[in-house]
């Protein structure tokens, strides 16, 4: 006859949570990883898009939206920021993570 006590199911149920935690852990920086690489797959499809409108145009766009396939997504659901620095602001060119002003 097999039986467990209160504690054996104590301790299985508590290995099983300790593992769904570091899976879980695991899974979501798994998932983040897949959306850094697919913005960066993104952005160079987006340059490569610029530098053609350059070449037909002779002039860089105004904006993303007046490249074939927009309007561009990242993978976290925001739209991708373009600032044409031919004809913008300096001020505007560059932004790092903390929003600082940066000149290139």
């Amino acid at each position: 006859m097999l039986g467990f006590t209160l504690v054996e199911m104590l301790i299985v149920v508590a290995i099983m949570s300790t593992l769904a935690a570091i899976a879980i852990y695991h899974y979501s920086a798994f998932i983040e990883n897949t959306k850094v690489v697919r913005a960066e797959s993104d952005i160079k499809t987006i340059a490569g898009q610029i530098d053609e409108y350059l070449q037909l145009n002779g002039t860089y766009p105004d904006s993303l939206d007046e490249l074939v396939g927009g309007p561009f997504m990242d993978p976290w659901g925001n739209p991708y920021e373009y600032v044409n620095i031919s004809t913008a602001d300096h001020q505007l060119w560059r932004r790092d993570r903390k929003t600082h002003k940066h000149l290139l």
